[in-house]
């Protein structure tokens, strides 16, 4: 092989390694892994086509499964794809559970797209 095939396969293995890893999203398979949570990589990669942040899914996923509140990960993408704010629907169900209030995923996910913020709300039913 001569130089200048060696100068050009290195650069195409770094450009294809780099689209692997934008793909299949390595990290966050981790994360999840090491948390416990059974996420699959390929599941992963198909929210990056979708342009789903991935990242943000699988940390809320994290949190809710460490606060035993079972939400399905397609819950979470279709609120995403709703243009709903995930962390919003994950801080207030954690604080409601931790708070025993009875607020459901489908309740909050309502809130969420009508602007309301979910720890104000938990906390106004705290009150009531």
């Amino acid at each position: 092989m001569s130089i200048i095939g060696i100068l050009l396969t290195i650069p195409a293995g770094i450009i294809l390694l780099l689209i692997i890893f934008y793909f299949f999203p390595i990290g966050s398979y981790s994360s999840a892994k090491l948390a416990g949570v059974e996420i699959p990589l390929l599941r992963l990669s198909n929210m990056r086509l979708k342009k789903v942040p991935v990242q943000d899914i699988v940390n809320c996923k994290i949190q809710l499964y460490n606060a035993r509140i079972d939400i399905e990960l397609e819950d979470l993408e279709a609120h995403y794809l709703a243009n709903g704010n995930i962390i919003n629907v994950t801080n207030g169900l954690i604080f409601a559970k931790e708070n025993n209030l009875n607020i459901t995923f489908e309740k909050a996910c309502k809130a969420d797209l009508n602007g309301i913020d979910l720890i104000d709300l938990a906390k106004e039913n705290l009150y009531e």
